[in-house]
């Protein structure tokens, strides 16, 4: 019954093969596997795509309130090559902000002042995060001895073990400087060799307190995971006397719901992205679209629960939910990206939001907010029929939201007599009645036919539907669709229901 559709607050496309350019201006988004004769390596592309989490509170709140509801990413395609196998894209919501910048591709000098392949924002100031699965400690197997690594109080570092042999009251620490970053999730893993008495803990780690997570002590391999709340990995003695060997100290990034794009290779960085959620309502954020040599090349992927997740991260609602909408980023699937193939090369290109077209990027709310209530109209019963768009004055500001009414009458109604004009009486049209709207020029659809976003209502005066105007290009011109289906025949209406979007 209801479609909503908002554009991009920033759209832009990131390339491995220039790694610092910005494009956050370019008419042209795009994903793409590019093998060049001047680098042996592809040259990969991808494009990150934000909306406005005020707006789409606005419309869950305000407009759909307690109703389910639907959502897709749209972008629409200007070119495409390359797609000879089956193949898909995948759509997954980033982790950490970006800034759009003001970009073209191949600006001469480069633009820098945006996300880029290995930045968020400027140029070096803010890299995309690349530990996602890398060691962060050194030498946690003290192959080096105590280099890397400070021992203070009872503690002896020899023969690839560090010995804790505390048998006063004085404070015993291992620790090694720098390893993580505050407010940050890790992962801690650590082999005890042996194990006589007392205990260990990591400081200010999973717990903010100097007496840290007491870790378990038992002879084999643990891993344990907190947040960091200080850079230092400070692992030292609970416990009077304690006897034990730690060695194979490893410490990792720990979202497992968060991933990067080849880290410790030369092509690290273009953007970071959840892979999952652990909201029990919401865990299809994972997105892929695919697409074959045939089939039609615009991007319609449900981000259903991608919205839910922003939503309910937004107005801290749930247990579990804690994704900060950054936008989407769109890209090929693993085993296209980097792949040196020459068989291996799809690029699709698609309008961003700074396009000179019709055809910006969209996420499409949709809902079922059918209401059917006939009163004492009489139902239509015959395929011969009648339809008039009322409450259309023909131009709308897109800021306006438009309730359209239809007068619904036979063509040829059964003879009877009577005093007054028979054309006077109103009929509605079943609840299984659509409308839909095109662009006059293109012929396209802009809101096709659905029968579970686009039914037709009804009250005591007549069937009706809303449109929102702000979904709908300014300075152009629409038309409506209704259709219907009565004994069987589906009949659909285009009898110049037009109407204009201006600018406000």
């Amino acid at each position: 019954m209801a479609v909503y559709k908002l554009f991009p607050l920033q759209d832009a496309t990131v390339y491995s093969f220039y790694p610092t350019m910005n494009t956050g201006i370019d008419s042209i988004i795009e994903v793409g596997n590019l093998n060049v004769n001047i680098n042996p390596v592809p040259q990969v592309f991808r494009f990150l795509c934000k909306f406005d989490q005020n707006q789409i509170n606005d419309v869950i709140d305000n407009k759909i309130g307690g109703t389910q509801f639907s959502s897709s990413l749209k972008t629409y395609i200007a070119n495409a090559q390359g797609i000879i196998f089956d193949t898909e894209l995948e759509i997954y919501p980033i982790s950490g902000s970006w800034s759009n910048g003001s970009g073209t591709y191949l600006d001469s000098p480069f633009t820098t002042n945006g996300v880029s392949w290995l930045d968020r924002s400027f140029s070096g100031s803010n890299p995309w995060e690349t530990t996602f699965g890398q060691e962060l400690v050194i030498d946690g197997n003290f192959s080096n001895g105590s280099t890397h690594w400070t021992a203070d109080g009872e503690i002896s570092i020899s023969n690839q073990t560090a010995s804790f042999n505390v048998t006063t009251s004085a404070i015993s620490k291992l620790f090694q400087n720098s390893v993580m970053e505050i407010g940050k999730p890790y992962e801690l893993s650590y082999n005890i060799t042996n194990y006589t008495n007392g205990g260990l803990s990591v400081v200010r780690f999973g717990i903010d307190d100097d007496n840290g997570l007491i870790l378990p002590t038992s002879v084999g391999n643990h891993t344990v995971t907190g947040s960091a709340f200080q850079t230092r990995l400070q692992i030292k003695r609970q416990g009077n006397p304690t006897t034990l060997g730690i060695t194979d100290i490893s410490v990792k990034y720990a979202d497992s719901y968060v991933t990067a794009s080849y880290s410790g290779s030369n092509n690290a960085g273009g953007c970071t992205w959840y892979t999952g959620s652990s909201d029990p309502n919401n865990t299809n954020i994972a997105v892929t679209q695919s697409f074959t040599l045939r089939s039609d090349k615009d991007l319609n992927a449900p981000v259903t629960d991608i919205v839910k997740v922003w939503y309910s991260s937004s107005n801290s609602i749930g247990e579990y939910t804690n994704i900060e909408n950054n936008g989407f980023i769109v890209k090929w699937e693993d085993a296209i990206e980097f792949n040196p193939a020459d068989a291996i090369q799809p690029i699709m290109q698609f309008y961003s939001v700074d396009t000179n077209t019709i055809y910006p990027p969209v996420l499409e709310i949709k809902w079922d907010d059918q209401s059917f209530i006939t009163g004492s109209l009489p139902p239509i019963q015959t395929t011969d029929l009648f339809v008039a768009l009322d409450s259309n004055p023909g131009v709308f500001y897109e800021e306006s939201i438009n309730r359209f009414r239809l007068n619904v009458r036979p063509d040829y109604p059964t003879r009877i007599f009577t005093t007054q004009s028979i054309d006077t009486t109103n009929h509605y049209l079943n609840s299984g009645s659509l409308y839909a709207v095109k662009d006059l020029d293109t012929n396209e659809y802009i809101i096709d036919f659905d029968s579970k976003f686009t039914k037709i209502s009804c009250d005591e005066q007549s069937n009706y539907f809303d449109i929102y105007m702000n979904g709908l290009q300014p300075e152009r011109y629409y038309k409506i669709l209704i259709q219907t289906t009565i004994s069987g025949s589906t009949i659909v209406k285009d009898d110049n229901y037009n109407f204009k979007v201006v600018n406000g």
